[in-house]
């Protein structure tokens, strides 16, 4: 039994430090999350910069919602070791969870100037300034994302989605188009440029886009 052993090597030496913090791990697997939050706390107390103590102690708070507490394990996560990505988000998200978007945003740039193509970072960024109504920066970001990521559909629809909330018909034209390069049979986005040619007059266009979209529709897949 692998709880039976770390406290026996713990009894054998109580200044190990990575037996409180293995002890806190099983108890961590077991579901039994206050012991393992102690066994960490005494992970800390023998080896006070164990970084890796203090982030997993915030990913248990943060399981219970406890953030206040991950938030203090996670900036003392950071204190000790600055480029921890996983802290950096998470912190992120805290801060999200609170409702200070500000802080939230502060921990994603960060983390973008660390890891320029983090995707949970970049798509997180996009979705906060699409909240605060920061339409040039969540376009920013999720150009940022296409261009990581230039065959992920689901940011190129965002990023259309976007430029037609701004007004700007012929970006989100233009972005559309690409999903059609990466699948051709992608239903909403034919008619979505349908309507926008409709809306700006291309009449053709119109016609051949929504024509597309009835025979896509009309297929099991479609309906």
């Amino acid at each position: 039994d692998a709880v039976a052993s770390l406290e026996k090597a713990i009894k054998l030496n109580p200044k190990i430090a990575e037996a409180y913090f293995k002890l806190g791990e099983v108890y961590t697997e077991k579901n039994m999350t206050e012991e393992a939050l102690s066994e960490y706390t005494k992970a800390i107390e023998v080896k006070p910069g164990y970084a890796e103590a203090y982030y997993n102690s915030g990913e248990l708070y943060a399981s219970e919602g406890r953030h206040d507490k991950s938030i203090t394990a996670w900036k003392k996560t950071l204190e000790l070791n600055p480029k921890n990505a996983d802290a950096c988000f998470n912190l992120g998200v805290a801060y999200y969870n609170q409702n200070k978007l500000d802080k939230a945003i502060s921990m994603w740039n960060k983390l973008v100037e660390m890891n320029p193509n983090d995707y949970d970072a970049l798509t997180s960024l996009a979705d906060v300034y699409d909240m605060q109504s920061l339409t040039d920066k969540a376009i920013h970001a999720w150009e940022k994302i296409v261009e990581f990521y230039p065959t992920l559909v689901n940011a190129y629809y965002n990023l259309g989605l976007t430029y037609q909330k701004m007004g700007k018909q012929d970006e989100a034209i233009d972005v559309y188009k690409k999903i059609l390069d990466i699948n051709m049979d992608d239903i909403d986005v034919h008619k979505k440029l349908g309507l926008l040619y409709q809306e700006k007059g291309l009449h053709v266009e119109a016609e051949s886009e929504f024509d597309i979209y009835s025979k896509l529709k009309s297929t099991p897949e479609g309906r």
